[in-house]
């Protein structure tokens, strides 16, 4: 349905769906929370524009993966988090105390457990990247957690059934758990890019989509 679209008559829709007309009042709350639809007295329920949507909404997130074109969302997904987690990252290994190391830690070796099953594999990757972000400490970053942690678990789900599993992205996560560590800012910034930059790599791997050229060496300033 295009922009501005009304929704069909309640009770015709529910006899072309074949479901209840309350079922279908819950899912139209359900689409207009996420900002798919909107509701007017007298204008009826019409479709929104795409730029009004929840776009970073799990379910939304998860509905565009469904539909064309999926590759365009995972590229803007992967540039989201390459633009916010080598930040995030690199203020982490400024900041983090021994508790959030031991946090970060733990959840890397839970990695390492599940590492042969990505539907396993997604629960501590996400915790993972979830400390990091604690260990900032700043309420709005908080925040971004909660966009960090669906890209993740979306891109995840792209690559469930990798022959080689999660486990050749260890390293790449273990350069980063190392270089917060030892509060290495810039080392913290560049392992976290590697791992998106690989992250992306398999999740368009996966759609079948066209290798991504590697970001190309930066001077030494």
């Amino acid at each position: 349905m295009k922009p501005g679209q009304a929704l069909p008559r309640e009770d015709e829709w529910a006899v072309e769906l074949g479901v209840s007309r309350t079922v279908l009042r819950e899912a139209t709350k359900v689409l207009i929370s996420k900002r798919l639809v909107e509701s007017r007295p007298k204008a009826g329920t019409k479709v929104r524009a795409e730029v009004d949507w929840s776009i970073l909404d799990p379910d939304v997130l998860d509905w565009r993966l469904k539909a064309a074109p999926r590759e365009q969302l995972v590229r803007e997904l992967f540039e989201l988090r390459r633009i916010l987690e080598p930040a995030i990252a690199a203020r982490a290994a400024e900041k983090a105390t021994e508790q959030d190391i031991q946090a970060l830690t733990a959840a890397y070796a839970a990695m390492e457990r599940a590492a042969d099953d990505s539907a396993r594999f997604i629960g501590p990757d996400a915790d993972f990247h979830k400390t990091i972000v604690r260990s900032v400490e700043n309420r709005m970053v908080d925040a971004l957690g909660g966009v960090i942690d669906a890209a993740l678990t979306l891109s995840l789900k792209l690559s469930l059934d990798a022959p080689d599993g999660q486990r050749p992205s260890l390293p790449l996560h273990r350069k980063v758990l190392n270089a917060i560590r030892r509060h290495d800012r810039n080392g913290a910034s560049r392992a976290m890019e590697l791992l998106i930059d690989s992250a992306q790599q398999d999740a368009l791997r996966a759609l079948g989509a066209e290798r991504v050229p590697s970001p190309k060496k930066r001077r030494s300033a």
